[in-house]
């Protein structure tokens, strides 16, 4: 086992001034805690804590018992602050810290200047905003669409979709951004990924009404999880008269221009309609939940009424 080596009379004095700084830090709030976080933090980077053995020991002793974790988040909280500098942000509570700690600085700022000084709640809203239009130009997983394919026998169409994504979906045809997928027919077996975020619903609308028309026979859809809370809305009731997977874990899209798969921030579903549920819940299953409604609901699905 490795012996920790002593602190020199330079390096204790430093210590102790450190530590008396958080003391202080800790009896004000706001401002002055953000003092007492980088003194905390600069015990940790330069191992000034070896005077107590491990750090989570140090933590244990000078500040009631605190763990290790929670250092860790508080140290996490004044390094997120320090990536907001420029954005008026002043103070930045522990949760909203751990709540930007998966974007990187760029995106953390865009998010705290946008939310501003509102609740833990509009941060959270803004936060997912921003993380589904991220995601919004991402080409479609190739497992999921193998797996499409295998469900359906092939792929008619993909209504959103440009050449590159089309190589892996090898859809029989479809319509680029320029093409605007929603102003054209579709007919046959579609798979839809369309772009998340406040237009995703549209798609969803322009599938039931093709539909009903009797001229899509079954669909496979990629989706973000919180459209699955829109449960009072007309064009969510095509969703329940399909399959839905819940897969364990969360997707991970090509980014455009390279060959990178980039994760998300948030859940993803993927819902097939037709006829062959048993096929999807054979070929799909074994990824996450299925999940299928006991009960039938109207098909109320071309209108866009709350």
């Amino acid at each position: 086992m490795k012996i920790a080596k002593p602190l020199t009379a330079t390096e204790q004095r430093e210590l102790d001034a450190l530590v008396a700084k958080i003391e202080v830090a800790y009896r004000r709030r706001r401002q002055a805690d953000r003092i007492g976080l980088r003194c905390l933090r600069e015990i940790h980077q330069r191992r000034l804590y070896r005077a107590y053995g491990t750090f989570a020991e140090f933590v244990r002793e000078k500040f009631q018992g605190r763990s290790r974790q929670w250092a860790y988040d508080k140290m996490m909280q004044v390094e997120t602050l320090a990536n907001l500098e420029g954005t008026g942000i002043k103070y930045l509570s522990q949760a909203k810290a751990k709540l930007l700690r998966g974007f990187p600085p760029e995106a953390q700022r865009e998010i705290a200047q946008e939310a501003g000084k509102a609740r833990l709640s509009t941060w959270r809203e803004v936060a997912t905003d921003y993380a589904v239009v991220t995601v919004s130009e991402r080409y479609s997983p190739a497992w999921v669409v193998e797996r499409a394919r295998r469900v359906m026998k092939g792929i008619d169409l993909d209504p959103a979709s440009c050449p590159k994504a089309n190589r892996v979906v090898k859809a029989a045809r479809y319509y680029s951004r320029q093409q605007d997928g929603l102003a054209q027919r579709w007919q046959g077996r579609i798979f839809l990924n369309p772009p998340f975020g406040c237009t995703w619903k549209d798609w969803i609308i322009k599938l039931g009404q093709e539909m009903e028309a009797g001229q899509v026979r079954e669909a496979i859809v990629i989706g973000p999880h919180n459209v699955l809370c829109s449960v009072d809305c007309a064009w969510f009731q095509l969703l329940l008269q399909g399959s839905i997977l819940l897969p364990y874990r969360r997707l991970t899209f090509l980014e455009p221009g390279s060959e990178t798969e980039i994760g998300t921030k948030y859940g993803t579903f993927v819902c097939y309609l037709g006829p062959r549920h048993t096929m999807f819940a054979k070929v799909f299953g074994r990824y996450g939940t299925i999940l299928k409604a006991v009960s039938s609901v109207p098909r109320a699905l071309a209108s866009n009424r709350m």
